[in-house]
């Protein structure tokens, strides 16, 4: 299955073709003159081959919290939660990765406020509007 999406791996936001065989993904690919996108169609060896981080054993899937020796699931709520509590009495300006969804960073932002809370995206696109500015 040909599936046009979006690489969430940095903040450039390049259109790629993400090719699946029973549902796994199996190749990443742009698509020189076909994609229209601002990379032409080229992209990065991290974008062609990051996406071998989703069968990753060792990837994150959920918060984790220390206990003891050890360490205990906990839910995206819960370690917001325990964020927001331990650092309650201070200024809190969050320069969050771009791998994070839209509504992981809104639910950051409706806890620390949203002028208080930035992606690296936001500024990997402002580099990339100077960018296109000087050069045209």
């Amino acid at each position: 299955t040909r599936t046009w999406t979006t690489c969430t791996i940095c903040g450039s936001a390049c259109r790629l073709e993400v090719d699946s065989y029973h549902s796994k993904v199996k190749r990443v690919v742009g698509r020189i003159g076909i994609n229209t996108g601002h990379n032409g169609g080229y992209i990065c060896v991290r974008g062609r081959w990051g996406w071998d981080i989703l069968y990753s054993d060792k990837r994150l899937t959920t918060p984790l919290l220390a206990e003891g020796d050890g360490v205990k699931k906990i839910t995206l709520s819960e370690a917001v939660a325990i964020l927001k509590e331990k650092t309650e009495r201070a200024k809190v300006n969050l320069y969050i990765e771009s791998s994070l969804t839209t509504e992981e960073l809104h639910l950051l932002g409706a806890v620390f406020g949203t002028e208080n809370v930035t992606s690296d995206a936001l500024s990997y696109s402002m580099a990339l509007d100077g960018i296109a500015e000087i050069t045209g």
